[in-house]
């Protein structure tokens, strides 16, 4: 069994009571986390702070997007400075473009949306946002994946299709419906294969393999024992799919991709550290050999914590 690295560090981020109706009775809603590797920093999402902090690499901790008033109802556009960030979900970085990517919900000039916020990572300055127009359906993101080219695909919850936009989007462009509605059932998770060429998706009858260039899906095989409703994170490492699994036991499942992508071979188990038994885990990020995590404990005013694990 693998042995659970020595803590990195706690950053105090102050855990607020729970309120949203999405987190699972007794749970509190968990912080995402992404890392940029060329200024070694991590960023927290914080969902009921409506903010995202960086940390450095001796646990500085610092507000990048800092939350703003919420919109007065009735006021105009102008009047409110926004947009305004509301509950962050996912988030990613991407090297290559110095940019930091995140799902969350806001305020725009048409009320409250979902969308995909662009900022640079090193000032923090909101780059762009695209939020989803349509109104005849909800539509909730709640994990993203980036391409080496700035590509980013955000499987809908609510309306189960699959979006994208890219950086440096131009004006005359919008958010666009890559997948349609209905072609998935609750569509949650998903990751990027090294080369950028396929896509998983997690949803409710499994996990989906897409052809980014064709648009092909397939069904992937899965273990017999693998439970979809409790996966809570998909990630690629040199090869592998890691499902992380929020359970009694939280672990991250090592699994051999064969077939083409098209089966899952389990190869290993790895169990995650939960500080304390009521703490949500969020969904992390894989930096060299090792996977970085949340702690988010249950605790009003208790500090979330970074742990880290050896994927070897």
């Amino acid at each position: 069994m693998k042995k659970l690295l020595p803590l990195l560090f706690v950053a105090v981020l102050p855990a607020r009571a729970q309120s949203s109706a999405s987190v699972a009775a007794g749970e509190p809603p968990a912080a995402s986390l992404a890392y940029d590797a060329r200024s070694k920093k991590y960023f927290v999402g914080q969902p009921q702070q409506r903010k995202i902090v960086w940390i450095d690499a001796k646990g500085k901790v610092a507000d990048f997007w800092h939350p703003t008033p919420l919109p007065v109802a009735g006021a105009e556009w102008p009047q409110q400075k926004l947009p305004v960030l509301g509950e962050v979900t996912a988030l990613q970085a991407d090297d290559a473009h110095r940019s930091l990517w995140a799902c969350a919900s806001g305020w725009g000039p048409a009320g409250k949306r979902t969308g995909l916020w662009e900022f640079d990572s090193r000032s923090g300055a909101l780059r762009q946002l695209a939020f989803v127009t349509d109104t005849v359906r909800q539509h909730s993101f709640q994990d993203l994946a980036v391409t080496a080219a700035g590509v980013v695909y955000a499987p809908d919850v609510e309306s189960g299709g699959v979006y994208r936009m890219r950086t440096k989007m131009p004006l005359t462009e919008e958010i666009e419906a890559w997948l349609p509605a209905d072609t998935f059932v609750r569509p949650t998770h998903i990751c990027l294969a090294a080369d950028g060429s396929t896509l998983y998706v997690v949803h409710a009858g499994g996990i989906a393999r897409i052809d980014a260039a064709t648009k092909h899906i397939t069904p992937v095989e899965l273990d017999s024992k693998l439970e979809v409703s409790t996966i809570t994170g998909l990630y690629i490492y040199k090869g592998l799919l890691l499902v992380q699994q929020q359970t009694a036991a939280p672990q991250i499942v090592r699994y051999r991709l064969e077939a083409a992508g098209a089966r899952m071979e389990p190869v290993g188990v790895l169990p995650l550290s939960r500080p304390e038994p009521t703490a949500t885990l969020g969904r992390g990020v894989v930096v060299g050999d090792e996977f970085y995590y949340t702690s988010t404990p249950a605790a009003t005013g208790a500090e979330v914590s970074l742990q880290r694990i050896s994927l070897l």
